[in-house]
């Protein structure tokens, strides 16, 4: 079973176990400074079912949470951005956007485009 799958399971009635997995995912990442795109959300991320979908965003959501404040480059974030922007109504993409617009890279094209959104 992969982490998202782990992750889509345990979501709805456990969410600090649902943080702790996002967070063993961020540390991965960061220690081994792999690039975002390394977090596998296989098929979900484009799912029919929107609550699916959602949790797949989500999962996204909670990994760049827990990701050191500077461990985006300004490329990631701005393609992060207009991800969250085009699933602007899938759960988890608003807080994803918070998170973005609190990193030193997130600019002011950036801030229109979430504007727009």
């Amino acid at each position: 079973m992969s982490v998202l799958q782990t992750f889509l399971l345990v979501v709805d009635h456990d969410k600090q176990e649902a943080k702790q997995i996002a967070e063993r995912v961020a540390q991965g990442n960061a220690a081994r400074s792999l690039v975002i795109k390394d977090v596998s959300l296989g098929e979900y991320i484009n799912d029919e079912d929107p609550i699916l979908r959602g949790k797949a965003v989500s999962y996204l959501t909670a990994v760049i949470i827990a990701l050191p404040p500077k461990f985006l480059t300004r490329q990631q974030t701005q393609v992060l951005t207009t991800f969250f922007c085009d699933r602007i109504e899938d759960g988890g993409a608003v807080t994803g956007l918070e998170t973005l617009q609190k990193l030193d890279r997130f600019n002011k094209e950036l801030a229109e485009e979430v504007a727009r959104a």
